[in-house]
């Protein structure tokens, strides 16, 4: 049995936090700061292909593909990030993991709402559509273009190592990654 999209993402934020979900989508933001279990801390490198390689499988995710991922502990295992050469001087200004580790689970269902564009007003933009990996997360307009063709005021921001900023925004307005989410989906443009 194939999965649609939204019941992918309802099973991984249902499993990854450990909470009921909430119908609106403006909350999901507020979903990605539960809390996990500290038991136990695996080292991994930032960049690491395994991080994003996603749930396992080809085509449409089934019942089973992610059924058998979510079973694996190992997904939900606490990460401590380790900077790759170059960004390691940086290590001291990473931001946010107290608050909110990171795991597999958490990297994937952020994985899978960075490229959502259910999540904008008429379903046509993604956070991936400023922010393309293919362009090194950025886009190469003068500012962001959201749903109708609409230009935004500033220039879509690189998204990428965020997790070595405190502030996020151009102008800083918001202390967090997960304050963050909310801005984007909140926003008419």
């Amino acid at each position: 049995m194939r999965l649609s999209h939204s019941v992918v993402m309802q099973r991984l934020l249902s499993r990854c936090c450990r909470v009921a979900l909430p119908s609106s989508v403006a909350l999901l933001a507020v979903l990605l700061v539960a809390s996990v279990s500290r038991a136990e801390t695996e080292e991994v490198m930032l960049g690491d292909p395994s991080l994003t390689a996603g749930v396992p499988g080809a085509g449409p995710i089934t019942v089973s593909e992610i059924e058998t991922w979510l079973a694996d502990p190992a997904n939900f295992v606490e990460l401590k990030p380790i900077l790759p050469l170059g960004l390691s001087q940086g290590a001291a200004q990473i931001t946010g993991l107290e608050e909110n580790p990171l795991t597999r689970a958490k990297i994937e269902l952020g994985r899978q709402l960075y490229f959502d564009p259910r999540l904008s007003k008429d379903s046509t933009v993604s956070c991936a559509s400023c922010h393309d990996p293919s362009m090194g997360y950025t886009a190469h307009t003068k500012t962001g273009i959201g749903i109708d063709g609409q230009a935004g005021g500033r220039n879509s921001p690189v998204a990428y190592n965020r997790i070595l900023s405190g502030k996020q925004f151009w102008d800083g307005r918001v202390d967090s990654l997960e304050a963050q989410a909310v801005g984007p989906i909140a926003n008419p443009i």
